[in-house]
């Protein structure tokens, strides 16, 4: 999910790192007319062709290669499925008959390779099964996926809804299909329909993004933080997903190896800030005082809805994890209003506003948001755009001068 600064959030950084390292955009003057660019000549001229990774390549969509056997071309399985692929200048959606996918969906089905080319050679035809069985009609892709493909979608009788089917592999799929059939509506979207062999979910249809609305900043974070206090909820019994402690120990462990692999980015004092932060957060774990969180709330992320004028969350990535977690989201984005004026002051300014409308320590709030701006900063250095990357950085280095709130 990225659009203009938008955070590509942590969740986007563990699972996909191997596969995003060995990402690599081609042009069609990196090839003579008529030369596949997957033909034994072509792979031995350019021998990074043959590493098990998607490669998009203008020409002709994309290919995912997997390992042992021969690569699976994006062309070749709409061939088979008789329908053309299409890709508009950005590199962005490729069509599959009525499906499109962007570039963000493509290179997270790269990291699953044979399932991954499988999966998208299947999709055709289990989208035909789903509108069948549940005599739905799909329409208009979403463009924001990143990890499924997310359709518009109409009932036999008109009815607006939504089709979401993800790519195999992610663990937080189900993590997110049971938070959100246990959230039965309450701050999160409705789950309608769910198809246990797929994974897909048929969800109600909400209205435009947050992000969209054109609301000033301190508004749609009180929007957000409304909207949290809905669907913040105790951690059902029985149920697991990963711990507040979890997390801090997660983003600590790619702050560590991501830091010097990238050429120290930023200022050993901002690591050294960010891992005490981590520790902090860690040990300040406590069930008692943790919920069932949606891990990424953002203006993207939040929805409204057309039936109540109030707003929804979809896409949640299901954390038991303290409060401060979630509205340290909104401490991580919207970089270039921050550094359109001193960043330390507004930061405190948006802090201290988070706190007061949900009663959250400042303090809490704040580690979590140094963490998750440094983990994103440092994301978009590996795989871009680089511009965010130096955002995220500029912001991280001003607040490390003053460390806490």
């Amino acid at each position: 999910m990225v659009t203009g600064s938008r955070n590509v959030g942590f969740k986007e950084t563990t699972l996909h790192t191997q596969a995003i390292g060995r990402l690599r955009r081609v042009s069609p003057v990196d090839f003579r007319p008529g030369e596949d660019p997957f033909s034994e000549p072509t792979t031995a001229a350019y021998p990074w062709l043959r590493e098990p990774a998607f490669v998009p390549i203008r020409t002709f969509a994309g290919c995912i290669k997997s390992s042992p056997g021969p690569p699976r071309t994006a062309a070749a399985l709409c061939e088979k499925n008789r329908v053309q692929p299409d890709l508009i200048p950005d590199m962005g959606p490729m069509a599959i008959g009525p499906i499109q996918l962007r570039d963000k969906v493509l290179r997270n089905i790269a990291f699953q390779g044979e399932p991954g080319a499988s999966w998208l050679e299947a999709l055709p035809s289990l989208l035909g099964r789903l509108e069948a069985e549940w005599s739905i009609k799909a329409g208009r892709p979403f463009p924001n996926a990143t990890e499924a493909f997310v359709s518009e979608a109409a009932t036999a009788d008109g009815q607006p809804v939504a089709i979401k089917i993800p790519i195999p592999g992610l663990v937080k799929a189900e993590r997110e299909r049971s938070l959100l059939q246990t959230a039965s509506g309450r701050g999160y979207v409705r789950v309608l329909r769910h198809d246990a062999n797929s994974g897909a979910m048929l969800l109600e249809r909400l209205g435009p993004q947050l992000a969209n609305m054109g609301l000033p900043i301190e508004e749609q974070i009180r929007v957000i933080c409304r909207t949290l206090q809905q669907a913040w909820m105790p951690m059902p019994p029985g149920a697991r997903y990963p711990a507040g402690a979890e997390k801090a120990v997660e983003m600590s462990s790619y702050i560590s190896t991501a830091w010097p692999r990238l050429g120290r980015p930023c200022s050993e004092k901002v690591i050294e800030i960010a891992l005490r932060f981590a520790k902090a957060r860690r040990d300040a774990f406590d069930p008692a005082d943790s919920v069932l969180a949606h891990g990424d709330p953002h203006a993207w992320n939040t929805l409204l809805d057309p039936k109540t004028t109030q707003y929804k969350f979809v896409d949640p990535d299901g954390l038991f994890i303290e409060r401060a977690h979630d509205l340290s989201i909104s401490m991580r984005e919207w970089s270039a209003e921050l550094l359109a004026g001193d960043p330390v002051a507004s930061g405190q300014q948006r802090c201290a506003l988070l706190s007061r409308l949900t009663g959250v320590q400042q303090s809490a709030i704040w580690q979590w948001g140094f963490i998750e701006r440094l983990v994103n900063g440092l994301r978009y250095k590996e795989v871009g755009p680089e511009a965010n990357a130096e955002e995220f950085l500029a912001v991280v280095e001003a607040w490390a001068e003053v460390e806490t709130v």
